[in-house]
C-alpha cells in the first residue's frame, strides 16, 4: 500500500525546493519541503501565458516562472532559503552579461 504525502506547512527557516517547468503556453512551479528524503508538497502556482510571452525563448520562460513564483509565494521566499530545481540549464541566463532588456526588467 502506498501512502501519499499530504500538503503541509513548512517549519520556519527550513530549506524548501521549488520545481519549475514551462511549456509553450504555460508556466508552473511547485514548492516542496523535504522530510526524511520524501518531498512533501506545500504550494503550486501556474499561469497561462499571454500571446506575447509565448514567443519567449525557453530560458526566458524559466526565468519568468521563477519571477512569477517569487511574487506569488513571497511569504515562503521571505522566511525560507529556496533551492530552485529544473531539468534545464538556466545558470547561464542569470550570469550572461549581455541580457536583454526584457530579462533585466
Amino acid at each position: 500500500m502506498e501512502i501519499l504525502p499530504t500538503i503541509t506547512a513548512p517549519v520556519k527557516g527550513e530549506i524548501l525546493l521549488l520545481h519549475v517547468a514551462t511549456s509553450f503556453d504555460e508556466i508552473g512551479a511547485m514548492l516542496f519541503a523535504e522530510k526524511r528524503t520524501v518531498q512533501i508538497p506545500i504550494y503550486f502556482v501556474s499561469k497561462i501565458l499571454p500571446e506575447v510571452e509565448r514567443s519567449y525563448e525557453e530560458s526566458d520562460r524559466l526565468i519568468l516562472v521563477v519571477v512569477y513564483a517569487t511574487r506569488s509565494l513571497r511569504r515562503y521566499f521571505k522566511d525560507h532559503p529556496i533551492r530552485i530545481l529544473t531539468d534545464k540549464p538556466v545558470e547561464w541566463a542569470f550570469l550572461k552579461p549581455n541580457r536583454s532588456q526584457r530579462m533585466v526588467k
